[in-house]
């Protein structure tokens, strides 16, 4: 079995296409061990509709310092 890999998706006011990239991590064939999604500092429901895509996904929600400092 392949040892366990997390994926990270850092996201600010991407309410139109986190849920499509949630989706596209949980379709991969190598499962991952843990989703987290970082809503840096999101004001259109990131992180809620991220949430709302599965019980495994965890939500980060962070001070809006951009998308290195999310990663």
């Amino acid at each position: 079995m392949p040892n366990p890999i997390g994926v990270v998706i850092p996201a600010r006011n991407a309410s139109d296409t986190i849920a499509e990239a949630v989706a596209s991590v949980l379709a991969q064939s190598r499962g991952a061990a843990e989703i987290l999604v970082v809503d840096d500092c999101s004001d259109d429901g990131t992180g809620e509709i991220a949430r709302a895509c599965g019980p495994g996904i965890k939500v980060l929600a962070g001070p809006g310092r951009g998308p290195a400092a999310a990663r």
